[in-house]
């Protein structure tokens, strides 16, 4: 075996050990909390439904007729983060263990989360952007 061959096989394997390793230490976190997701997903899941909450909270009913450019960014922001936020429980629903109490549920749990990490991670950057930019906003009204 050629010298450039054994190397490209000696790094699949050590990325091979590596995600068989992140799942099942995955799997055993989701297990060992009983809720059916890593306890960094349910603090996701947590922090976007409170925003989520926030959001819709917000009562533009109550805004001044006609309402101001700022008045107007405000709820396009609101309903952008209450968007996102759904788009990323959506995703975090699809990861979460069908039933917490199998070991078999959460192994499929952790490789589902190792797999979708990527794109978990972008929706929430979108988020954290949408949610600063809300709180600029925010700010810019209590002025």
């Amino acid at each position: 075996m050629d010298p450039f061959s054994a190397l490209s096989l000696a790094t699949s394997i050590v990325q091979f050990v590596d995600f068989a390793t992140k799942i099942v230490h995955g799997a055993h976190q989701i297990y060992q909390t009983g809720a059916g997701a890593a306890a960094e997903n349910a603090d996701i899941e947590l922090c976007a439904s409170e925003l989520h909450n926030l959001c819709t909270r917000l009562d533009v009913s109550k805004l001044p007729h006609p309402r101001s450019a700022d008045d107007d960014a405000l709820c396009r922001i609101a309903d952008r983060c209450v968007s996102i936020s759904k788009e990323l429980s959506s995703l975090l629903g699809k990861i979460k263990a069908k039933n917490p109490d199998s070991k078999w549920q959460c192994m499929i749990s952790a490789a589902k989360t190792q797999l979708k990490k990527d794109e978990r991670d972008e929706i929430l950057a979108r988020l954290s952007q949408c949610r600063a930019q809300l709180d600029s906003q925010l700010s810019r009204l209590a002025q």
